[in-house]
């Protein structure tokens, strides 16, 4: 939009903006011990949870995910995690709550054949 600034957006959303942003952040330093996966699993399956809630727990399965001496691939879909992930990567609500379900989502098709199977069965690519 032409002529647009920064001074015309209210000093709140400023605010509420950079807040959620140190949130992120400070998801992203935090360590997920593997032990973490079905709690945090649970808590994306929490109907009405919040969004710092959401996002906290995808951020924490996404990390988890990426472990590579032990990726508990299994374990999420045995917990059936794949299609609460599908559901928030298509949830256009909060971009970055998209952006871990997807990554959190390679990470399982990238183990066996029958977890790569257990995305694509569910219409996740």
């Amino acid at each position: 939009m032409a002529g647009h600034s920064d001074s015309a957006i209210p000093l709140s959303l400023h605010l509420a903006d950079s807040q959620h942003q140190d949130f992120i952040l400070a998801c992203l330093e935090k360590d997920f011990p593997q032990s973490d996966l079905l709690p945090l699993l649970s808590r994306l399956k929490t109907p009405d949870s919040p969004m710092s809630s959401l996002l906290e727990s995808a951020i924490g399965i996404r990390k988890i995910l990426c472990d590579e001496d032990n990726c508990p691939i299994q374990a999420l879909i045995d917990a059936n995690g794949v299609p609460v992930l599908i559901h928030f990567m298509m949830d256009t609500r909060e971009a970055h709550l998209q952006l871990e379900c997807a990554w959190a989502l390679t990470n399982v098709v990238c183990g066996t054949s029958q977890q790569t199977k257990s995305v694509v069965q569910q219409k996740g690519i």
